[in-house]
């Protein structure tokens, strides 16, 4: 049994394929970019084939050593629920 990317993330990546570390890497930098290969993509195929160029990419390797532009150190949880009190889109809440 292999462990999720996620769950290795802080281990070496010692035999870990370009893509296998991409898919670990946890800067925002490189989700937003992942999340525009994967729209931009044809197909499956061509998502793997750009991932893995990104991959191997420069650009990649600088968010590998450099971290996100706005990084800190704690995640950042998204969500659209309006705060407690705020009136939603009907003026009810």
């Amino acid at each position: 049994e292999r462990p999720l990317l996620q769950s290795r993330f802080g281990e070496s990546t010692d035999g870990m394929t370009p893509l296998e570390i991409l898919m670990a890497n946890r800067c925002s930098d490189a989700h937003d970019i992942v999340a525009s290969i994967l729209w931009e993509s044809d197909s499956n195929m061509d998502a793997v084939h750009k991932l893995t160029a990104f991959a191997e990419s420069h650009d990649f390797n600088e968010i590998v050593n450099n971290g996100s532009a706005g990084s800190s150190d704690e995640d950042e949880e998204l969500t659209n629920l309006k705060a407690k009190g705020v009136p939603g889109i009907r003026g009810k809440r």
